[in-house]
Formats: C-alpha cells, structure tokens, sequence
C-alpha cells in the first residue's frame, strides 16, 4: 500500500463499487459517475457521509458555499453539513 489514509480505508472501496458509470453521457467520451446507486445503498451511503465528516469535523467549519446543480449532491452536503455544523450523531 502507498501509505494513503484514504486508499487504505475499506470503506472507499465499497463505495467506489457502488457508482454506477455510465459511458458516452451526456455525450461520447464522457464517464457519467451515477452517484443514486450509493444513496439507495444504506451502507454505502452512511459510510460516504462518515467519510466526510470524519475528515471535516474537527476543522471548526462555520460556512459553506457553493453552487450545486444536481439533487443528489444537495442530499449528500445536507446529510454532511446537518452532522459537522450541528454536532449530531447517528
């Protein structure tokens, strides 16, 4: 192993296997990453979320901004930031 935390991590493994890609969409020689497959996976799913809030909890974060397009990664920064802003545990 290389020695990366995150490579090491069996979890990311099970969510990688999870990601539906779906090839030449929208148009050819694009790898759509289809991220509905995780979310309908209860455990893939907690261990996204985990993932992220162990990286992020501890580094005081007040604030997020972005522009997200897509439903499914509103699903996924809401279940992220309702943890880490306000303290909750599942």
């Amino acid at each position: 192993m290389s020695g990366n935390k995150e490579e090491e991590d069996p979890r990311i493994h099970g969510i990688k296997t999870k990601i539906r890609v779906v090839p030449d969409f929208p148009k050819k020689g694009i790898m759509f990453q289809d991220i509905t497959t995780v979310l309908l996976d209860p455990k893939a799913f907690k261990d996204t979320i985990d993932l992220f809030v162990e990286r992020y909890r501890d580094k005081n974060i007040s604030v997020v901004a972005g522009k997200y397009y897509l439903s499914l990664q509103f699903i996924m920064l809401i279940n992220f930031l309702y943890i880490v802003l306000f303290r909750w545990d599942y």
